[in-house]
């Protein structure tokens, strides 16, 4: 980045509900990461594939979440 500055998403992350899904945002509530799901995904039937369940979004959107948890930890493993 320029002038040597680094931008930091300051721990801890949070899962916020959002409507489609879920969002990823840093404790200054900056959004990180957006996943969805369609709300209706269990009545879509075969027109469901490829896309995420509400419970997938939602554990994908809590693994983002862990990264600064889980790179503290590599860092000072």
């Amino acid at each position: 980045m320029a002038n040597g500055s680094k931008r930091r998403f300051p721990a801890p992350w949070q899962v916020q509900r959002i409507e489609g899904g879920f969002a990823v945002a840093d404790s200054n509530g900056f959004r990180l990461a957006y996943i969805y799901s369609p709300p209706n995904h269990a009545e879509l039937g075969t027109a469901a594939v490829g896309h995420l369940s509400e419970d997938e979004a939602r554990r994908i959107a809590r693994g983002i979440a862990r990264l600064p948890e889980l790179l503290t930890k590599e860092r000072d493993g």
